[in-house]
């Protein structure tokens, strides 16, 4: 199933945002990931999506990987950061990343 996906770096109208999407083999997406280039030479790592039943194949450990190895390719020298949920950090720390503070989501209906 994973062999069948194929990932592919999408243009965005957003300045300095960079986009992959991963697609089934009917060309429907099924996920995405996003990164920005922010300032003092840091890259934000965000908004990644899975579509549910396409969840626990594989496919955001793939957009991840090619985010990251386009990043290493273009970004030398620069920092990247996220915040992510708990179920993404060991891919994060499995790729050389450190935990910094803990962040606590917050919302309220208006």
């Amino acid at each position: 199933m994973l062999n069948e996906i194929k990932i592919v770096k999408i243009k965005t109208n957003a300045q300095n945002l960079h986009g992959w999407i991963a697609l089934n083999t009917a060309d429907q997406p099924v996920g995405h990931i996003f990164m920005s280039e922010d300032i003092g030479n840091k890259i934000k790592f965000q908004d990644a999506w899975i579509r549910d039943d396409y969840r626990m194949r594989g496919i955001y450990t793939k957009l991840f990987k090619t985010r990251w190895e386009w990043v290493k390719k273009n970004y030398s020298g620069w920092t990247a950061y996220a915040w992510c949920k708990d179920t993404s950090k060991p891919l994060y720390i499995k790729n050389g990343f450190s935990e910094g503070e803990t962040c606590t989501y917050m919302e309220k209906e208006i």
